[in-house]
């Protein structure tokens, strides 16, 4: 039996807006990144691009 309920999930705005920890390096991110392409994760590519977007500075986080 299914439920009809959305799965609550991290979106990019955790990877964008996470201020508690650092981001990692870009390399680590780049990395990960890649291997989420390579293993078909959507939602990993999703979330290690937007994460990689702030690690190289490119994004302005709105308060």
């Amino acid at each position: 039996m299914s439920s009809s309920r959305p799965v609550r999930r991290p979106t990019e705005n955790t990877a964008l807006l996470n201020t508690r920890r650092p981001c990692p390096p870009a390399n680590q991110v780049r990395n990960l990144l890649a291997v989420a392409y390579a293993t078909g994760d959507r939602y990993g590519a999703r979330h290690f691009g937007h994460m990689l977007t702030r690690a190289l500075g490119q994004t302005e986080v709105a308060r």
